[in-house]
């Protein structure tokens, strides 16, 4: 899923030091969305929570190789789920408690075909907000630790038929 150059140790080295900087980090056009995994999705539906459908994954060395290169930190898998949101979707704050690794680092593919929803927010505190935009082939890792939560936005009717594809992992520090 990751395109080159990407995926080139040494192309992740190099790009090392901008993450350790914010602690995140965004690589527009690193993914390639028509390289989806096809899966068959469960809905979710619980008001204080969010509405989407999800399909919870296996363990994908190639993810993990990525941001452990990138992080240059060993990395335990923790969760790997993809969230299908379509018009009236969200997550809140409850929904990424539930799932949130207390230390580590996740990473966000997005995987839609086209560029039609509102961001994923990352928030730690009343000041610190990272918002990262939904664009295809997006490729945002953010280290999360306890006080650091994320929702996504809720999708409007203008959005019509189009979904939104966001391929999330987890990963723990240490092994």
């Amino acid at each position: 899923m990751i395109r080159p150059p990407f995926d080139r140790l040494e192309v992740l080295e190099k790009l090392r030091p901008a993450y350790a900087g914010q602690h995140s980090l965004m690589l527009p056009g690193a993914c390639d969305p028509s390289r989806a995994p096809r899966v068959r999705f469960k809905r979710f539906d619980l008001a204080n929570r969010g509405k989407y459908e999800f399909a919870d994954l296996p363990f994908s060395p190639e993810l993990h190789r990525f941001v452990e290169a990138l992080t240059g930190v060993q990395l335990k898998p923790a969760w790997t789920r993809l969230y299908r949101f379509r018009r009236g979707g969200y997550s809140l704050y409850f929904d990424d408690a539930h799932s949130r690794v207390e230390a580590g680092v996740e990473i966000t593919l997005d995987l839609s075909r086209e560029m039609r929803g509102p961001p994923a927010i990352y928030q730690r505190g009343p000041t610190q907000r990272l918002e990262v935009p939904q664009a295809p082939g997006l490729v945002a890792v953010v280290e999360r630790n306890p006080a650091m939560f994320r929702y996504d936005r809720y999708l409007p009717a203008e959005v019509g038929r189009a979904s939104v594809l966001r391929l999330r992992a987890a990963f723990e520090y240490g092994r």
